[in-house]
């Protein structure tokens, strides 16, 4: 009886756990880190500062993957999209990072892995809908935000793009 009744607790356990992997395989929904939650969603330019030497990789990353230099950039070129830990800049296929970030940090860091590997040390500020991120060229994160380039450094200023319910609906079709 105690063999039969060890069965059975198994079997609820196991159906449990399958139902539990299924309907979260069944879900198309990113799983996002309670750290991200507030960065979600799609981002317009609103300033951009730079100075340096080798910060043009870090502005073609945050162009899209276009050389401001050599080409004429619209608005869109600048836009970024956070989905879940992923920051996309551009339009669509535009340039993609990973990010990490320590919000309880103070101020707050922000580092982005490009597809090539290179990190991009930073800290971010995130104001209702107004995110502003400075970054560093090389092997150093920036002390304080900047508004305004310093040597070695780029700033960037979002303001967060509202979306309708019309936009919301068509993204979920």
């Amino acid at each position: 009886m105690i063999g039969n009744r060890g069965t059975l607790v198994h079997l609820v356990i196991v159906a449990g756990l399958m139902f539990l992997g299924l309907n979260a395989l069944a879900d198309d929904k990113p799983v996002v880190k309670k750290e991200f939650a507030p960065l979600q969603g799609r981002w317009e330019r609103r300033g951009l500062s730079s100075f340096g030497s080798d910060i043009g990789k870090l502005m073609t990353l945050m162009c899209g993957g276009k050389d401001r230099s050599k080409e004429k950039l619209s608005e869109v070129d600048y836009a970024l999209e956070i989905t879940g830990d992923v920051f996309t800049f551009g339009v669509a296929p535009g340039e993609k990072a990973t990010a990490k970030i320590r919000p309880m940090k103070k101020p707050s860091e922000i580092d982005l892995i490009d597809s090539k590997g290179r990190v991009w040390q930073g800290l971010y500020e995130l104001k209702d809908n107004d995110l502003k991120v400075t970054f560093s060229e090389g092997d150093w994160r920036p002390t304080k935000m900047l508004t305004k380039a310093e040597y070695g450094t780029a700033c960037m200023h979002y303001k967060r793009v509202k979306s309708s319910k019309k936009q919301d609906a068509k993204k979920r079709s």
